[in-house]
C-alpha cells in the first residue's frame, strides 16, 4: 500500500471509529470539549476501578475519581427531558431511602453508628452510576448492558489470574495482603470473583445458545472450568453456595438438554483437580465434611466443629436470641457486637465471639440491628432485581439480561447465609453497581419521565 493510500485508509478508519462512538455515546458530541475529555476519562476510570475491586484499594480511588469526572456530564450534557425512570428503579430506590431513614432514626436516638452509613450509601451510588451511564449511552439499554458485561469480564480475568497463581503456590491469597493494599480478606475476594464470573458465564451461555456450535461450547466450558478453578483456589466455602443456582441459570441460558448434569460433572471434575494440586483445598474440604458430621451427631451442639464453623454456629444462635429483644426496629446499625457483649447470661465461648462485629449471616445481622423493618427493606433490594429479571426473561427477547438480573441478587443472597457482605465496603459497592446498573438496563413496563414535557408516564420496553 502506497503512503498516500495508507494515510487515506487511516483517516477513513478514524472517521468510522468516530462515527461509531457518536452513534451511542452522548459525550461524542459534547457542548464543550472539556466535557468530552471528562466523559472519556470517567468511563476509563470507572472501568479500571471495577476491574481492580478486591485486589487493591486504588480501585476505590479510581471509582471516586470517576464520580467526580462525571459531574460536568450530569450538570451540562444530559437532556433530562429524555430521561425515563423505570418502576423497578423507583422501588429499589425507595428501599434504599427507607434504609437510610431507618439508619438516621437510630442515630437520632443514639442507637447506631455513623460509620455504617458508608456501606449502605454505596448501594445508592450504584443506582446513580446506572443513571449516569444510561444517559451517557444515549438512553439506550443495550449498550449499558454490554458495558456491565465488559466490567464483569475485566474483574473476573484479573481476580482469576491472581487466585489461581496464589492457590497453586499454596498461598491461598495470603500474598494479596501485601499487594498494593489488597482486600486482605479471601471471603470478600471470592464473593467479588463469583458474582463477576457468574455474569460472564450466563452472558456467554446465552450468546452461544442462540447459535450453538461445538467450538463455542468448548470455549465456554474452558472459561467455566478456569473460573471455577480460580473460585476454588480462594480456599473459601461460603461463596460456593452460589454455584448451584449459577449452574441452573447458565443451563437455562444455554438452551440445551443435560446442561445442568454436565455442569455438575464439570464442577466435580475441577473440584477433584483443585484438591489434588492445592493442600489448602484438601484441608478445607476435609474440615467441611467433619463439621457437617459433628453438627449432626454431636450431642453438645456442634462443639467438635472447626473453629470457623463453630463460631458461626454460636453467632447465629446468639443472633436469634438477640433479635427477639427489639424485633420491630432492631438495636441500631453496627450494634451487633455491643449487643452480643451485653447478653446475660453470655453465650458459649463468649470471649471468642466478642471479637466479631457481625453475625456472619446478613439476614440475621439485619434482623438484630434493624429489626423486621430493616430486614424487609433489605429483602426488597434483593427481590426487586429478581422480579425485573423474571419479567425480562418471560416478556422480552433479552434472555441473558433477565438471567443476569436474577443472578446478582441470588448470588449475594447465598453469600449472606454465611457472611455479612454489607459489613464490607467493597462487596456492598459491587452489589450496588451491578444491581443498580442492571435495573437501569432492564426493560420495564412502566416508565416515568424525570422532567415531563407532555405527560409523566410512557410505556417503554427496550
Amino acid at each position: 500500500m502506497s503512503p498516500g493510500k495508507l494515510v487515506e485508509h487511516k483517516l477513513s478508519t478514524n472517521r468510522a471509529l468516530w462515527a461509531w462512538l457518536r452513534s451511542f455515546l452522548l459525550i461524542a458530541e459534547p457542548r464543550w470539549r472539556f466535557n468530552a475529555v471528562c466523559g472519556y476519562l470517567c468511563i476509563l476510570s470507572f472501568a479500571a476501578g471495577v476491574m481492580l475491586m478486591g485486589l487493591t484499594k486504588v480501585s476505590g480511588v479510581l471509582y471516586m475519581l470517576a464520580m467526580v469526572l462525571g459531574i460536568p456530564i450530569l450538570l451540562l450534557e444530559i437532556d433530562w427531558s429524555r430521561m425515563r425512570v423505570g418502576r423497578n428503579v423507583l422501588i429499589f430506590a425507595a428501599c434504599f431511602l427507607g434504609m437510610i431513614g431507618l439508619y438516621a432514626g437510630h442515630l437520632f436516638l443514639g442507637e447506631g453508628k455513623l460509620s455504617n452509613f458508608d456501606t449502605i450509601i454505596r448501594v445508592g451510588a450504584g443506582l446513580l452510576n446506572g443513571l449516569f451511564f444510561f444517559a451517557v449511552f444515549r438512553y439506550r439499554r443495550a449498550p449499558l448492558f454490554g458495558f456491565i458485561v465488559v466490567l464483569a469480564l475485566l474483574n473476573t480475568t484479573l481476580l482469576s489470574v491472581f487466585a489461581i497463581v496464589d492457590g497453586l503456590t499454596g498461598n491461598a491469597l495470603e500474598s494479596i495482603r501485601g499487594r498494593v493494599g489488597g482486600s486482605g480478606n479471601a471471603i470478600v475476594y471470592s464473593e467479588l470473583l463469583a458474582t463477576s464470573f457468574g455474569i460472564c458465564v450466563i452472558y456467554f451461555a446465552g450468546c452461544i445458545g442462540k447459535n450453538l456450535k461445538w467450538g463455542r461450547l468448548l470455549a465456554l466450558a474452558a472459561f467455566f472450568l478456569v473460573g471455577l478453578l480460580a473460585l476454588l483456589m480462594t480456599g473459601t466455602r461460603g461463596s460456593l453456595l452460589a454455584v448451584p443456582p449459577l449452574l441452573v441459570l447458565a443451563a437455562v441460558a444455554l438452551r440445551i438438554r443435560y446442561a445442568v448434569p454436565l455442569s455438575i460433572a464439570a464442577f466435580v471434575l475441577i473440584a477433584g483437580f483443585a484438591m489434588a494440586v492445592s493442600p489448602n483445598i484438601q484441608k478445607r474440604s476435609l474440615e467441611t465434611v467433619n463439621d457437617v458430621t459433628d453438627l449432626v451427631s454431636d450431642e453438645k451442639g456442634g462443639s467438635a466443629m472447626s473453629l470457623s464453623s463453630r463460631m458461626r454456629f454460636r453467632l447465629w444462635l446468639a443472633a436469634v436470641e438477640l433479635s427477639g429483644e427489639d424485633l420491630l426496629l432492631g438495636k441500631g446499625q453496627g450494634m451487633f457486637q455491643e449487643s452480643l457483649r451485653a447478653m446475660d447470661p453470655p453465650p458459649p465461648e463468649a470471649t471468642k465471639l466478642y471479637v466479631f462485629n457481625h453475625a456472619h449471616n446478613q439476614f440475621l445481622n439485619f434482623l438484630v440491628e434493624t429489626g423486621l423493618v430493616g430486614l424487609t427493606l433489605f429483602l426488597g433490594m434483593l427481590v426487586v432485581p429478581i422480579a425485573a429479571g423474571v419479567y425480562t426473561l418471560r416478556r422480552t427477547p433479552h434472555r441473558e439480561r433477565g438471567l443476569i438480573l436474577i443472578w446478582v441478587p441470588v448470588s449475594y443472597g447465598m453469600y449472606g447465609l454465611t457472611q455479612a457482605f454489607f459489613s464490607h465496603g467493597v462487596t456492598s459497592l459491587q452489589f450496588g453497581i451491578y444491581a443498580g446498573m442492571l435495573l437501569w438496563a432492564a426493560p420495564d413496563p412502566k416508565m416515568f419521565a424525570v422532567w415531563p414535557r407532555q405527560g409523566s408516564r410512557t410505556a417503554v420496553a427496550l
